[in-house]
């Protein structure tokens, strides 16, 4: 009741100075880049009217000490950190101690690395040794082949800085490379390997030049470092020359949501997938990077349902202009079609700057402008979210067709282009980016102003109108793209325990419910319950939330009711024993159990058995794995994975007995969190029945 007390005063506060109230503490203005009262308290948003924010700062300095504490109480740590910041108030005062901010894993790794080599201050990516890379073990059999490439490795394990890490797959190769995907073990965190085959390798010499503060943007590929030379100190690595290390991004190419069967995208869904391109490009440029082969192969989703850009191969330093060579000109074929299935998007190989059906018109000259040439290869990728064909296939004219304004009119009502019929803004912002004339395209600086409706920026370029319009909420978003890709792995990372011990700070779930539905409207949207778990775990995003929160609604329900809460937070209470600890070593969930008898071995053998049938009955696929790295350091111990079907989720499993406990160790070795705690919460389940309550972990593993 105090809650929405104070809520219903800061409706009323916000009323006085102009501002309508629309979900829970977001609150909209003229432009629709003014999404919270926070962001334009801490003087990032040049549109704040100087005196509504004046008179926002007085009517919060006018409240009750308790009022404040209960508004502050319930704000994010950003939200939070900038009004204390705003009002000149001591945040540890009022008992509040805004959370760092996030830092991802690659970059923790980053960090470690510079310490090592003595590059603390170093602004550019870290260059490892060949003396601190080691090999611990590899097998003579390799990995299977993929796409006619035979793998230079097999499964292999390898320190660097001491630190163990195990090749465990091989994802694919180019012309001068192989990537595998590898397992950093004292962390458990996934990376891509990237093995060079020469020392002067474009993409190498690239990174060695771009600041690394241009990796750090969460729409660019995380890279880790580089291991140099590694071909000087020993053979073991043949015919490898340097590897790149990178963060691996879980859920494949946006080329496979394009393609994949389903009822076309919503206008927010594709808007939301553009913003993250435009982003990530603007973020590029911004450091004189331009990429120079967009394509979608080389824009992957992330667990976070963002995409991020990638293969920066192609991708050059500038300054103004970038001097090019075209070195992939080919005869003149006769622009024919075949049939209707040769007209479908498919993959094209790259040529050595780009690849030809991504190419803008200026490709090929000896001087052009490679940023307004992105600009409009960001045209295409625009046009195959909505129409998955290759517009600039010569069945359809080829590049010939363009004008400064684009492409004509005819030309769009072409029989092929059928899902543009009535899309009249979407068509004018895809015909502004493929102006013939580069000068007259926008920079993506001027795309990122026209998302946030600059009225300056859209009087210059209206065409640009379709960016700032309203992108899909979470649920929805969610719902989008799982409908076209079911086994999307969605970033849960805390969710469900941030979820377990949000419940257990109230006498019931339905108190809960109602705290976290901070507008009072009986029904609870995925941003209102994320702004609550992330004050267990800032980690959390609001698309995470969205899809825990979907499992457990109807396709027609917008927002939670009271008994679909129940239902989830009941669910997820492993029978009374949520999982709230931390993961702890690899990455791993450890449970432990007491031994009902001494004797340890006959103990762990039973325990085994117990938890490969606790899977097995429900009906998840069991298999023996031997000569496990996550069994190597414990007694009695035992590896085994478990599948969920359609491959939603694998774990690598393993008993073991440590300070005469039983315990099982689950590590997840693909798919989302919420499918491993699914399994889980039935293991522990079937195992407290026999074993009896859960008992304290042993120390070695706290």
């Amino acid at each position: 009741l105090k809650l929405h007390v104070v809520h219903s005063r800061l409706r009323r506060s916000f009323r006085e100075v102009g501002w309508a109230p629309g979900a829970p503490w977001q609150w909209r203005e003229q432009h629709q880049s003014m999404r919270s009262p926070s962001a334009w308290i801490s003087g990032s948003r040049k549109e704040a009217p100087h005196n509504k924010s004046s008179a926002f700062l007085l009517l919060v300095r006018n409240c009750s000490p308790d009022v404040l504490e209960e508004v502050i109480s319930n704000l994010s740590y950003d939200s939070c950190d900038r009004l204390l910041k705003a009002l000149d108030i001591d945040g540890n005062h009022l008992g509040v101690v805004p959370v760092p901010a996030a830092v991802s894993p690659a970059s923790m790794l980053t960090t470690f690395w510079r310490k090592k080599l003595g590059q603390d201050d170093a602004s550019h990516i870290p260059m490892v040794k060949p003396a601190d890379l080691g090999i611990v073990s590899r097998t003579t059999k390799k990995f299977q082949g993929k796409g006619g490439h035979d793998p230079w490795f097999g499964p292999t394990a390898f320190t660097v800085f001491g630190e163990r890490w195990t090749l465990d797959d091989f994802l694919g190769a180019g012309a001068f490379g192989q990537s595998y995907l590898a397992t950093h073990e004292p962390t458990g965190h996934r990376y891509v390997l990237k093995f060079l085959s020469r020392d002067n390798d474009r993409e190498l010499q690239f990174l060695q030049q771009a600041p690394f503060q241009v990796f750090q943007h969460p729409n660019v590929i995380s890279y880790v470092g580089i291991i140099a030379h590694i071909g000087q100190s020993c053979s073991s690595w043949d015919p490898a020359r340097n590897i790149v290390v990178m963060e691996a991004v879980p859920n494949g190419e946006l080329f496979d949501l394009i393609t994949a069967e389903g009822t076309p995208m919503t206008d927010g869904t594709m808007r939301r997938l553009v913003h993250d391109i435009i982003n990530g490009m603007a973020e590029l440029c911004k450091h004189g990077i331009t990429h120079r082969d967009l394509k979608p192969d080389n824009l992957l989703i992330d667990e976070n349902g963002q995409v991020v850009i990638i293969d920066l191969g192609c991708a050059n330093l500038i300054q103004w202009l970038q001097q090019e060579v075209d070195m992939s000109a080919s005869p003149d074929r006769t622009p024919q079609l075949k049939t209707q299935d040769s007209s479908k998007f498919m993959r094209e190989q790259t040529s050595a700057i780009g690849t030809d059906l991504y190419h803008a018109p200026e490709h090929g000259q000896k001087t052009y402008d490679s940023e307004r040439a992105d600009v409009f290869t960001t045209g295409i990728l625009i046009f195959l979210l909505k129409q998955p064909i290759p517009p600039f296939h010569p069945y359809f004219g080829g590049l010939k067709v363009l004008t400064d304004e684009g492409a004509s009119a005819s030309w769009w009502a072409q029989k092929e282009f059928a899902q543009f019929s009535g899309a009249d803004q979407l068509k004018a912002l895809i015909n502004c980016l493929w102006s013939k004339d580069p000068e007259k395209r926008p920079s993506f600086e001027t795309l990122q102003a026209a998302m946030r409706a600059d009225p300056e920026v859209l009087e210059a370029f209206p065409a640009l109108e379709w960016l700032s319009g309203q992108i899909s909420k979470p649920l929805e978003y969610v719902r989008e793209i799982r409908a076209r890709r079911p086994n999307l792995s969605l970033k849960c990372t805390g969710v469900v325990e941030a979820l377990a011990l949000y419940n257990r700070g109230f006498e019931s779930h339905e108190l809960a419910f109602r705290a976290a539905n901070l507008c009072g409207s009986g029904t609870l949207s995925a941003e209102e319950l994320a702004r609550s778990l992330q004050m267990n775990n800032r980690l959390i995003t609001d698309e995470s939330v969205a899809d825990l929160m979907n499992r457990y609604m109807t396709k027609e329900c917008k927002e939670m009711s009271l008994d679909q809460y129940k239902a989830m937070a009941y669910a997820w209470e492993f029978g009374g024993r949520p999982i709230v600890h931390d993961v702890g070593k690899m990455n791993s969930r450890h449970f432990a159990f007491a031994p009902r008898a001494p004797d340890l071995k006959e103990e762990i053998a039973a325990f085994t058995s117990q938890v490969t049938d606790a899977f097995k009955s429900a009906g998840y696929k069991v298999d023996c794995v031997s000569n496990a790295v996550d069994s190597l350091n414990f007694a009695n111990s035992t590896a085994f994975t478990v599948n969920m079907g359609n491959q939603l989720c694998q774990l690598r499993v393993t008993t073991f007995t440590l300070e005469d406990k039983l315990v099982v160790q689950s590590r997840r070795l693909w798919g989302s969190s919420v499918e491993e705690l699914l399994m889980l919460q039935q293991m522990n389940n079937d195992l407290v029945k026999v074993f009896g309550a859960r008992v304290h972990l042993p120390s070695a593993l706290q």
